[in-house]
């Protein structure tokens, strides 16, 4: 089953609260917007994200691998310019 827009953006406000304050809260409180800077967000992003790092089968060499090909991606999108916020 293919996940509706609603619950890809809940999944993501969940643990994303740049993508809450942006996307949500300063649509719903247009008069009362919250404007934060690069490192402001960086902040807000490390103080109240989940964290959260890909399911991994056990820690074989598969789930090693698995993980360290997520951990490029990552990588990779922050060398474009990306910000955490952007990615998770």
């Amino acid at each position: 089953m293919e996940k509706t827009k609603w619950l890809q953006d809940y999944q993501r406000i969940k643990r994303n609260p740049i993508f809450f304050i942006e996307e949500y809260y300063n649509k719903l409180y247009s008069d009362d917007k919250i404007c934060l800077t690069d490192e402001e967000k960086q902040s807000v992003y490390d103080k109240y994200r989940v964290k959260m790092i890909p399911l991994i089968d056990e820690m074989t060499d598969f789930g090693f691998r698995e993980y360290d090909n997520y951990q490029k991606k990552i990588d990779a999108l922050k060398e474009k310019g990306l910000k955490d916020w952007e990615i998770f």
